[in-house]
């Protein structure tokens, strides 16, 4: 009852307080959301020995509410502060109820010219420096599983490959005459991890970016961003340093009245640890380059557009801002993490990828990340990936209207420095995305959308020698129908596979990420998840959501290393 009563109270001094700032006169907005999950879960394992350890069955959900506030009490100052209400079914009477702090953040404009913000705050510059790569999806998902990779997004603050930190960021700009047309500044300084005071260093990152615009058609940056550990903090006196500097530009051009644009980013890194003897100095660099084009008229039906690129990472090129992952492959899947007789840690599948929020992770690590061979093995860190060189190639078209739209991409890379070998391993990589908005194509004032989509990876490398020899390839497809059969209701389904089978090698890394030793992996696994369900619409930011959706995981090299999940959700999502 004491939480019941805390909660009005607070309502009501919300209320109270809203009264008074409107009368004010300054302006106060209210923004947040709602979420509500029920679901019920079933693993069925294949196994020789009967599972008489493991509960096979698990329900649960939770409720939460976000609710914010957004403040400008001056023309040059606007405060967010944002709180949750979650409370995991199960508690009774407040017992199971949780109040945490989601955001807060104060921005604003120094003397009309400097725009500051300090808090959570969200950051990204070039994709060699600071940026949020999503190579853990390869390929687009059906409409049934966006739902939940929305949630996933909106828990991680993932949005426009940004990275949600802690800290301090300030842009500003200055216009000139002509030869020199704009410089802008961006500069911002997070704070990664705090001092325990004893051996681990407060440790902050620092950088931005200085860009020039030139006339119409000229862009040229210089950007910079660095990681340090702050002396004097710990007893320790070991401290971490990884410096990234890189120059980019952009260049448009309009030859035959074709749009033509060139642009790339070269660079450097350069890694340490001061007073560690054992630690090594790496230092390497990059070079990303691209030409691209489009068709004349953009308002034509038969629009697309086409890219060419090169790429050449250095195997000891370093850059945590960029090669930090979203998912944590180190850790369990928070639903059923052991299954079988024996208590095995149950492996991460596809399905697990697709939606559990634990094993998302918000902000960078300076550690290198292991990554699934399931998922990506040819860009697992996006373009700023190590240890690769080659071409690639991106394009769309609009298959004779705007219902049709084809995406298609290719990648022919290769190592630049052998592991345990001179032998270099070569990388291919191939995706096929399609679209058919066949309501559009009838006429018809309902969606009726098709999706499929298709990729293909290899790893491969010859040698006289057995030992040397690796051949690993990935297939990975999915498929799905969203078709809305009455005014705001729609039925999703959804299919997606992951198929990989050869062999290839692990690089075993000690704490300073050097290769070790290198073990071999043979490969032979199928994960799948079909997903169907039906949604209600209650406008654009609130719909309710019934799905089933069962995934598959099957190792064939391990005769009875395989299981099914098997669930059923209900999802209530609002935001205002």
């Amino acid at each position: 009852m004491k939480s019941v009563k805390h909660i009005a109270s607070f309502l009501l001094s919300i209320g109270y307080f809203t009264t008074v700032w409107g009368q004010a006169g300054s302006k106060f907005r209210v923004i947040g959301g709602a979420r509500s999950i029920v679901s019920n879960n079933r693993i069925e394992v294949f196994d020789s020995i009967p599972d008489n350890t493991t509960a096979k069955a698990n329900n649960g959900g939770y409720a939460l509410f976000d609710l914010g506030f957004d403040i400008t009490p001056n023309k040059n100052t606007e405060i967010l502060g944002m709180f949750r209400i979650n409370n995991q079914y199960g508690g009774f009477y407040g017992a199971g109820v949780t109040f945490d702090i989601r955001q807060l953040w104060i921005k604003g404009i120094i003397a009309d010219v400097v725009r500051y913000q300090l808090g959570d705050i969200n950051v990204k510059q070039t994709p060699f420096t600071l940026y949020n790569h999503n190579e853990d999806q390869t390929i687009s998902m059906p409409k049934v599983f966006d739902l939940q990779r929305q949630i996933v997004n909106y828990e991680s603050f993932y949005k426009d490959n940004t990275w949600r930190q802690q800290g301090l960021s300030l842009d500003w700009g200055l216009e000139f005459n002509s030869p020199v047309k704009e410089i802008n500044f961006i500069g911002y300084l997070l704070r990664l991890n705090a001092t325990n005071f004893a051996q681990t260093s407060e440790r902050l990152m620092g950088g931005g970016t200085v860009e020039g615009k030139f006339g119409e058609h000229v862009v040229v940056a210089y950007n910079l961003a660095s990681i340090f550990d702050v002396s004097g903090t710990a007893m320790n006196n070991q401290l971490y340093h990884n410096t990234v500097q890189t120059g980019s530009f952009k260049y448009s051009l309009n030859p035959w009245k074709i749009p033509v644009k060139l642009e790339g980013e070269f660079g450097t890194s350069a890694f340490g640890i001061e007073q560690d003897t054992l630690a090594p100095e790496l230092n390497d660099y990059f070079v990303h380059s691209a030409i691209s084009t489009q068709s004349k008229n953009k308002e034509s039906k038969y629009k697309w557009n086409l890219k060419l690129g090169y790429l050449n990472v250095g195997p000891d090129f370093r850059s945590p801002g960029a090669q930090s992952k979203r998912i944590d492959y180190s850790t369990q899947p928070g639903l059923f993490n052991r299954y079988k007789q024996s208590q095995m840690d149950r492996p991460i599948s596809w399905g697990d990828a697709q939606w559990q929020i634990p094993l998302y992770r918000i902000g960078i690590s300076t550690k290198m990340m292991d990554f699934n061979y399931l998922v990506n093995p040819v860009l697992p860190y996006g373009i700023a990936t190590f240890n690769r060189q080659g071409i690639y190639v991106d394009g769309s078209v609009n298959l004779g209207s705007v219902h049709n739209t084809l995406n298609v991409s290719h990648y022919e890379l290769s190592e630049i420095r052998g592991q345990g070998t001179e032998e270099l391993r070569k990388f291919r990589m191939s995706k096929l995305e399609l679209s058919n908005k066949l309501g559009n194509y009838f006429h018809w004032n309902r969606t009726l959308n098709l999706t499929h989509s298709i990729s293909y990876q290899s790893s491969r490398r010859n040698s006289n020698f057995e030992f040397e020899r690796t051949d690993y390839q990935l297939i990975q497809g999915s498929t799905g129908l969203e078709w809305e059969f009455s005014p705001k209701l729609e039925w999703l389904i959804g299919y997606t596979l992951s198929y990989g089978k050869g062999n290839e090698t692990r690089a075993e890394r000690n704490i300073y990420a050097e290769i070790i030793d290198f073990k071999p992996v043979n490969i032979d696994q199928r994960h799948s998840v079909f997903s169907t369900g039906m949604r209600c619409n209650f406008g654009e930011n609130a719909y309710l959501a019934v799905i089933y959706q069962s995934q598959q995981y099957q190792d064939f090299l391990k005769t009875f290393d395989k299981y099914a999940i098997n669930q059923w959700l209900i999802i209530y999502n609002l935001t205002f």
